[in-house]
Formats: structure tokens, sequence, C-alpha cells
């Protein structure tokens, strides 16, 4: 948390103070220079802003500090370079306890006899890569605040005027000119939800009794992911595998995971070497069909044995009847001595 000359700042969101981390020399050194009152106390922090989530802001005025001749202190607020409706505690609220704190959620909006406000939260800043029409000046005039929660506390002596009227802050989708940024790493910025119920504020009028604010506040929020490429935040490591953890670490669901992945690689080893059996046996297989062809074709020449051609047959002619040859043959005087050897 920030504190100063007894002045706390603090920016909250779901229900916790949010971490805050210093800037670096050089950076906090050009922001100073950048300040309307650069002789001012102030305190320069990055905050983590999610897209989407709601934060709120919290002032507190610890034991140890002064009014002085004021009878009140008032934190006039800027986000993104936008007024909104900042707190007043007065002498003697704080009297009371001897510290007081109070918490802004969001833009003040009454609507007639009711008090109503327009919650505060994160959301993704759209940037675009076309040349702006706009003169360097005005698009720092424009931009430059970005990304960037002001608080300048100041004392003053006056008193209450009555309610305080609507709060005007513009809320525009437009995208933003990356050129605009700089480089820099803003990658978010303010969004207000809907209207919703809040207690009645009072608007107060006086006289400042500082010449300069007497604490500034300046918090700069960025996503995890700019935090990270700004060095702020260290670059989340890559997690462990669920084989090299602690067996003992594992949620039921990771255990579950990492039995399934073991089975599957068990699975997967006994199919890779039923294959490689495969393979090998059909190999044996060949080499045992090529061995048994060429011992059938093969014959060694000091066995003395030759191998010759096999005669070819003449093809077999059919034998005819001795009858019918001798009736073919015969002349009319043989048959006629034929008949005659049979007669007798």
């Amino acid at each position: 948390m920030a504190v100063l000359d007894g002045v706390e700042f603090t920016v909250t969101s779901g229900g916790r103070d949010l971490q805050e981390y210093d800037v670096g020399a050089d950076e906090a050194a050009v922001i100073r220079e950048n300040l309307s009152h650069p002789d001012s106390p102030h305190v320069v922090k990055y905050i983590e802003a999610i897209p989407g989530a709601e934060f709120q802001l919290k002032y507190t005025l610890k034991k140890n500090y002064s009014f002085g001749k004021a009878n009140y202190t008032c934190f006039k607020t800027e986000i993104d370079g936008k007024k909104v409706s900042g707190p007043v505690i007065t002498l003697q609220k704080y009297r009371r306890r001897g510290t007081f704190t109070t918490v802004r959620c969001g833009v003040y909006s009454p609507e007639g006899s009711q008090s109503k406000e327009r919650p505060f939260y994160w959301k993704e800043l759209l940037t675009t890569d076309e040349k702006p029409n706009a003169t360097p000046a005005e698009l720092k005039e424009k931009y430059s605040q970005l990304g960037t929660i002001q608080v300048k506390v100041l004392r003053a002596k006056g008193f209450a005027v009555g309610p305080a009227s609507e709060t005007q802050v513009a809320i525009s989708d437009e995208l933003v000119p990356e050129k605009a940024l700089k480089g820099r790493a803003v990658d978010a910025t303010m969004g207000l939800q809907s209207l919703r119920p809040t207690a009645r504020v009072t608007k107060y009028d006086g006289d400042h009794i500082d010449e300069c604010p007497r604490v500034v506040f300046i918090f700069q929020y960025r996503s995890r992911d700019a935090l990270q490429r700004l060095g702020i935040l260290p670059r989340t490591p890559e997690p462990l595998p669920l084989e090299a953890r602690d067996p003992d670490s594992l949620t039921l669901d990771q255990a579950r995971e990492l039995l399934r992945r073991q089975m599957a690689e068990r699975e997967a080893a006994r199919a890779k070497i039923k294959k490689e059996k495969a393979a090998e046996n059909l190999r044996q297989l060949a080499a045992i069909r090529v061995k048994r062809e060429a011992s059938a074709t093969f014959v060694p020449e000091d066995e003395g044995i030759s191998i010759v051609e096999a005669p070819v047959k003449k093809p077999r002619l059919r034998a005819r009847s001795r009858r019918s040859v001798r009736l073919i043959y015969q002349s009319e005087e043989e048959k006629a001595s034929h008949g005659e050897r049979r007669a007798a």
C-alpha cells in the first residue's frame, strides 16, 4: 500500500488490495517532470489490471495526518486523464475516530432524488496502426494519461453547499493510434458499468490552504502480460510435465491423466514390438524360401553326376488290325489262293 505524509491510497479489486510494484528510477524521473506540480511529494506504483474486473479506489487519512488550518481534505482523482468524483474527508469526521477511510466505486450519477453510480471496471485497450489525423501535441494531450490513476491530496477551508451534481465522464470505444502510445506497454483502459444505487454525495466549496498538492499518487495499471514484458513481474515458468512431478502432489484429475498417458505409451510400445516381430518373421521366411530354391537347382561338380537332356519321344502310332491290312493289300490271285488254303 502507498502511504505518504499520513495519507494512504489503495486500489482494490475482487475484495482485496491490489499488489503494488515499484517503478524504475528513470521512469519515475520522467513521470515527475510531467507532473503539474513536480515539487509535491509523490508516489508512483504499478498495479495489475484484470480486464473485465471491477475496481475501487480507497482513500485513508492515517493517525499522523495534519489538517493544518484546513477543515476538510479533498482527493482530486483522474483516471486516463478524465476527472472522476473524488471524496472529501472533513476534520470533524476525522477527529471522531482519529483516522478515516472512504471508498469510491464508480462515477457519481444521480437520477432525480436517487443517488446512483456507474462502477469502474477495466477493459482491453483497442489500438490501430492507421496514421492518426492529429498533431503530436494533440495526441499527447488526449492519450498520454491512458492506463494511469492519479490522485492529488489537497487541504482546504470551506463548507458544504449541497448534493453533488453528476460527474460527466466520456467513455469511448474508439481505436487508439499505436503512434500515440509511443511504445508504452498500455493495454487496458477504464470502463463504466450500468447504473446502480449508491450513497448520497455532498459537494464542498472552499479555498486551498497549500500552494501545491499535499501528496500526489500515481498508479499505472497494466495487464499481467504487459507487466511481464516490462520486467515488473517474472515470466510464468512452463509447468512441469505430470511425469516429472511428485505423485503425492497430483490432483485426482492429474493422476487420471497421467495413468491414461502411461497406458497409452505401454499400448504403443506393445504394438511396436508386435510389428517388429512380424517384420522379422517375414524376413526369416523369405530367407528360408530362397535357400530351398537354391538347394533344388544346384548340384556340386565333384559328385560325378552330369545332367543330360532327356530324348524327345516320337509320337506313338496306333496299330491297325492285321486282317484289315491283309484285306487292303491282297491281290485277286492271292484272294483265290487264300480261299483254297482256308477250304483245305
